[in-house]
């Protein structure tokens, strides 16, 4: 009977593993632009964070940037269009966040709010990546606060199939 239960959790974790993969994947290349503003993805553990003037910006796998005041309660969300890939968070004119997108070479100009106000390409340019913190995040949470979180649930429960039906042969 702890076999049932046992194969049936490694099966919970690969399903679990592969939709959660699968589900960031979706987000991060257009997904997430649905999602409401008041939706906070966990973070763990993220590189790329800036200070700027009193607020900390997040950026998110999931091509979106979250945003927490000085004692780290979410404020806002907003979503990026970086195509999947990477971009840097910097502090812009006029009380503005300036926003550079390694696919597509596109610097946004975001209000405050996460209200897209301008978007141009560029040939080239530099901007400091910010810091690696980590975001409270409630320890429950951090396995699915990135993508390999999810691949490693995924793995996990095949593992765990894998190993009992060896066991049954």
């Amino acid at each position: 009977m702890a076999r049932k239960y046992a194969r049936a959790a490694g099966v919970a974790l690969l399903v679990i593993g592969f939709l959660g993969f699968l589900g960031i994947a979706i987000a991060a290349v257009g997904g997430s632009k649905w999602f409401a503003r008041d939706f906070e993805w966990p973070a763990a553990i993220s590189a790329g964070v800036v200070h700027i003037d009193g607020y900390y910006y997040v950026p998110h796998v999931s091509s979106r940037v979250q945003v927490y005041d000085e004692e780290w309660n979410f404020m806002h969300s907003f979503y990026v269009p970086s195509d999947g890939g990477v971009f840097a968070i910097g502090k812009g004119v006029n009380e503005t966040i300036v926003v550079h997108t390694a696919r597509g070479n596109y610097v946004l100009h975001y209000a405050r709010s996460g209200e897209l106000l301008k978007q141009r390409q560029y040939d080239y340019a530099y901007m400091d990546t910010g810091a690696t913190v980590v975001v409270p995040t409630p320890w429950y949470l951090w396995p699915i606060s990135h993508p390999i979180g999810f691949w490693l649930m995924a793995a996990l429960g095949l593992l765990i199939d894998t190993a009992l039906d060896k066991k049954r042969k």
